[in-house]
């Protein structure tokens, strides 16, 4: 009897060793130009489209109108949502064009909370879209939207110093994806990997912006671990969309995984 009760005892402990199975997390950013192509074109049938294509779990979109003319006064988070299958969230930037102007996010996955943060404003006001998604291993980590300021270095800092204030009190792995507007080795950039996150890097094409003739990298994913998950990037990689937007959207593939 008791060579029996060891024996399950053994089984018991191997397999809280092996602890949950790794989670594949593909997740994509996509500045859309409020649904308007390279040639001024209404172009959302098509960005989703390529979304679909790409079957992200998550999904960052950058430069959203909601129930604004020039779109058509529709509500274009709605829309994506209802084109790809995911449960859609809109953070306002401003009042504009007898609507509202800002970003969204797109998800499949549970969402326990969603946060939009209200960031210092540059040439336009700015927000971030945070959520807290429950992964089906148990597994808890935040998501990050960001579009941050075209125009000075001096309003991306600022920007970017309070969304990681705010992301050190989750204390959570975290995932930064987005326009961040900022070259590799720029202020903003630095700052992000001074705070402990680090780019998934490119390997093959980089750049980004214009999708036509890219010309700059300055749509990025930023990943940041904690001592009980780590996030390991498996392959990211940048469309060779250069109609559909002005921007090329970016995929990556991630394991989530408890250490």
């Amino acid at each position: 009897m008791r060579r029996y009760f060891l024996i399950l005892l053994t089984i018991i402990l191997a397999g809280c060793q092996h602890g949950p199975k790794p989670y594949s997390l593909t997740v994509m950013s996509y500045n859309v130009r409020h649904g308007i192509s390279m040639d001024g074109n209404p172009s959302m049938d098509a960005q989703a489209g390529i979304i679909n294509q790409q079957s992200p779990h998550w999904l960052g979109l950058q430069e959203i109108d909601h129930f604004c003319q020039r779109s058509g006064s529709i509500d274009q988070t709605k829309k994506y949502g209802k084109l790809t299958g995911m449960q859609g969230y809109f953070g306002k930037f401003m009042d504009f064009d007898s609507g509202e102007y800002g970003m969204a996010v797109l998800s499949n996955l549970p969402v326990e909370k969603t946060k939009i943060l209200k960031l210092p404003a540059g040439a336009e006001p700015r927000v971030a879209i945070i959520q807290t998604l429950l992964l089906p291993n148990t597994l808890k980590i935040a998501l990050v939207n960001v579009h941050f300021d075209w125009t000075k270095p001096a309003y991306r800092l600022p920007q970017a110093e309070t969304l990681i204030n705010y992301l050190e009190d989750l204390q959570l792995p975290t995932i930064i994806l987005g326009d961040y507007n900022a070259k590799p080795g720029s202020p903003t950039l630095d700052f992000f990997q001074k705070s402990g996150f680090h780019p998934v890097q490119k390997s093959d094409s980089t750049l980004t912006w214009p999708a036509d003739n890219p010309r700059v990298e300055i749509d990025h994913v930023f990943i940041r671990n904690t001592p009980q998950v780590r996030i390991t990037p498996k392959h990211i990689m940048v469309l060779d969309e250069p109609t559909a937007s002005d921007h090329r959207p970016v995929v990556a593939q991630l394991v989530i995984e408890q250490r």
